[in-house]
C-alpha cells in the first residue's frame, strides 16, 4: 500500500506522484492508492507511471480502488485529470476501480499503456460497479494490453432512478498474441439508468472476440442518445454488440437499431499514436458533436469548441477557409434587384473534406443553403456556384454575408460580408378622389372596384399624385422624365 486511506471524509487528494514502484514478489496484490469507506473524495492530477507490480511472476495491480466512497457534502465524488501510464502487472491490471452507492465524475483521465505479463493475465481500464450519477467524459484509454483480455470499460449497475453519461472519450484496444484474445470495448451494463453515449471514438483490433459497444439496459428507451460516435476496426474476426436487450454481430446492424443518425464508421488517423498523439486528423470525426456543459475541456483541459467539438477526448485544430469570391454589388440598388452568388472555399485542413454546407444571408435573416459533395483534397480550392441567385426585395440598410456553415475553429476566415442599400422600388400610386369636382351631381369614386359611376355629362376629374421615389417635377411622355400617367375610358 502507498496510500492507505479509510474512513476519511471531505479529502482532495492532489498531485501526487507514484514513479518507478517496485512490487517484486510473485502472487501478492499491490494498492498504489488503497481508498475505502469515507466520503467526498476529490483525486485530481496525480500520476501513477513506470511501475513493476508482480515483477517475480504473478503479480495484482489495483492501482486506484476506491471502496464506499459516498457523497455526504458533495454531490459527486470526482477522478479527473489522473494519469495512469506505462505500467506492467504479473498477471491483473486494474487501473480503477469504483465500488457501491455513490456518484462519481471521471473525467479527462490518461490510461495509456499499460501492460500485463506476455503470457498470462488481464487488463482493466475504467470498471465501475453499483454506482449511481456517472459522468464518464474526455478520457483517453489506449495502447493497454492484456494477454488474455482486455476489460477496456466496464460497468455493472442495477441501481435506477441515475443517469450515465458517457461522452467524448477516445478508446484504442488491439489484441495480444493469445490466439483466443476476448476484447471489451464499452461493456455498459446500466441496467435501470438513463444512458447518454455520445460523441466516443472506439478504435479495436481484435483477433478472436470483441465486444465492441455492449449497452445493456433492461428497458432500451432509457438509452436516450447514442449520436456521433465513430468506430474504425483495423482486424475483426467476430464482434459482439448490444443496446438494450437485443444483440447485433456487426456495427451496421447494431447502428440501424439505436435510432442513431450521426454515427460513422471512419478512420481516426490519429496524429502521432506511437508517441501518445490520440489527437484525430479525421475530418469526419471533427466539430459536428453539441458541446455541453457537462464536457467544458478535452483530456488536455483545452477549451471545447463552442456549439459543436471534436468526437473523442481531444479537440483538433481544424481550418476550412473561405479564400475567395466574385460577388460584388453596387453601393445602392433597387428593390427586386438579383445576381448570382459564388464562393471559393480552401482545405488547410489535414484531410479531404466533403459534404458540408456553404450559406448566404441577408441581415442576418434564415439563409440559403447549398449541400458540398465534391471532395477537396488538402491543401486545395473548390470554387463553388450557388444554385438560387440573390434577391434583395426590402428597402433599406442591407448586409449581405457569404460564407462556409461549418463550425471550425477558426470562424475568422470563414465569412465574407457586403453592405448596401436598397432603394425602393418606383410604384405606389393610385388615383385619388379630386377636390375638383361638379356639384350637386358628383360621380361616385370606388376605389375598391375597377369602375367609378359617372353621371352623363358631368365632368369626372382625378387626382394622380407622383409614384414612390418620384415627384411632379420628374412629370412626362418622354426622355428624361421617369414617369407619366394614362387614363383609360369605357362606354
Amino acid at each position: 500500500y502507498t496510500f492507505y486511506m479509510y474512513y476519511d471524509y471531505i479529502v482532495n487528494l492532489k498531485g501526487n506522484t507514484i514513479d518507478n514502484l517496485r512490487c517484486y514478489s510473485s502472487g501478492y496484490s499491490c494498492y498504489p492508492f488503497y481508498l475505502m469507506y469515507g466520503s467526498d473524495y476529490n483525486i485530481t492530477f496525480n500520476t501513477v507511471k513506470n511501475c513493476y507490480f508482480g515483477q517475480a511472476g504473478t503479480g495484482y495491480a489495483y492501482t486506484f480502488y476506491c471502496y464506499y466512497i459516498y457523497n455526504t457534502y458533495r454531490t459527486k465524488n470526482l477522478f479527473e485529470d489522473n494519469v495512469i501510464t506505462n505500467n506492467w502487472s504479473g498477471y491483473y491490471f486494474y487501473a480503477t476501480q469504483f465500488y457501491y452507492y455513490s456518484s462519481w465524475g471521471i473525467n479527462r483521465n490518461k490510461i495509456t499503456k499499460n501492460t500485463t505479463a506476455s503470457n498470462q493475465g488481464y487488463f482493466y481500464g475504467l470498471y465501475w460497479y453499483y454506482l449511481y450519477n456517472v459522468d464518464v467524459t474526455s478520457n483517453i484509454i489506449a495502447d493497454n494490453y492484456g494477454y488474455y483480455g482486455n476489460y477496456n470499460v466496464y460497468s455493472y449497475n442495477y441501481n435506477s432512478g441515475y443517469t450515465a453519461n458517457i461522452r467524448q472519450n477516445t478508446l484504442i484496444s488491439s489484441y495480444s498474441s493469445y490466439s483466443y484474445h476476448f476484447t471489451y470495448g464499452w461493456l455498459v451494463q446500466e441496467s435501470q439508468s438513463q444512458v447518454y453515449f455520445d460523441g466516443n471514438i472506439t478504435q479495436i483490433a481484435s483477433n478472436y472476440y470483441a465486444y465492441v459497444v455492449y449497452l445493456y439496459n433492461s428497458n432500451s428507451s432509457n438509452i436516450k442518445s447514442c449520436e456521433y460516435n465513430s468506430f474504425y476496426f483495423p482486424m475483426m474476426v467476430n464482434q459482439y454488440w448490444c443496446f438494450g436487450t437485443s444483440g447485433y454481430s456487426d456495427y451496421s446492424s447494431w447502428n440501424n437499431n439505436t435510432g442513431a443518425k450521426y454515427n460513422n464508421y471512419t478512420n481516426p488517423s490519429f496524429r502521432d499514436q506511437a508517441n501518445g498523439d490520440y489527437r484525430s486528423n479525421c475530418f469526419e470525426t471533427q466539430n459536428n458533436v453539441p458541446t455541453v456543459a457537462l464536457v467544458p475541456m478535452d483530456q488536455s483541459r483545452k477549451n471545447r469548441q463552442v456549439g459543436s467539438s471534436d468526437r473523442g477526448a481531444y479537440e483538433d485544430s481544424m481550418d476550412i477557409k473561405a479564400s475567395s469570391t466574385t460577388f460584388k454589388i453596387a453601393s445602392s440598388v433597387c428593390a427586386g434587384y438579383e445576381t448570382d452568388v459564388d464562393l471559393t472555399v480552401k482545405n488547410t485542413y489535414t484531410d479531404t473534406i466533403y459534404n458540408f454546407n456553404v450559406a448566404y444571408s441577408v441581415n442576418g435573416g434564415t439563409p440559403y443553403k447549398m449541400w458540398v459533395k465534391n471532395k477537396i483534397l488538402p491543401g486545395d480550392s473548390l470554387k463553388i456556384k450557388f444554385d438560387k441567385k440573390l434577391v434583395l426585395s426590402i428597402a433599406g440598410s442591407t448586409s449581405i454575408k457569404i460564407y462556409i456553415d461549418i463550425n471550425d475553429d477558426y470562424q475568422t476566415n470563414n465569412s465574407f460580408t457586403y453592405t448596401t442599400t436598397v432603394k425602393p422600388a418606383p410604384g405606389g400610386a393610385k388615383y385619388v378622389f379630386s377636390s375638383k369636382t361638379s356639384t350637386p351631381n358628383n360621380p361616385v369614386y370606388q376605389l375598391s372596384r375597377p369602375f367609378d359611376v359617372t353621371i352623363v355629362n358631368v365632368p369626372v376629374y382625378y387626382d394622380i399624385p407622383a409614384p414612390r421615389v418620384y415627384n411632379n417635377s420628374s412629370y412626362g411622355t418622354t426622355s428624361p422624365a421617369n414617369w407619366y400617367a394614362s387614363v383609360s375610358v369605357i362606354y
